[in-house]
């Protein structure tokens, strides 16, 4: 069992490492919109400022949620059962529709 305790600790470890960088690129987007903003209504030191330091915020927070988030549903994957090892992404099933005749065009063929 230590081995799979190792894995769930580096799959942590990767939860949050893209929470730090899905919270960084809401930091960067945040400071780049709230500083057009921010230089409309403060003149030059102030609007900055406050700009940055509201991507901060935004950024501390998004890291938060998305990390926590993501370490919750590997959590929820681990306790399904044991892995095979690799993970694949869940497949969209699609209804496949029925052929028409030839002839019959759009969406009408598949409501009869």
């Amino acid at each position: 069992m230590p081995a799979q305790r190792e894995r769930g600790r580096a799959d942590g470890v990767a939860a949050w490492a893209v929470g730090i960088g899905v919270g960084l690129i809401a930091l960067m987007l945040t400071w780049i919109v709230g500083n057009r903003i921010a230089m409309v209504v403060w003149d030059a030191p102030v609007g900055p400022t406050v700009a940055f330091v509201g991507a901060i915020l935004v950024g501390i927070v998004v890291t938060a949620v998305a990390g926590i988030q993501l370490v919750r549903s590997d959590r929820a994957v681990d306790s399904v059962g044991p892995s095979s090892g690799t993970r694949s992404a869940p497949t969209l099933r699609h209804r496949r529709r029925p052929l028409s005749p030839p002839g019959q065009r759009g969406p009408a063929r598949w409501g009869a």
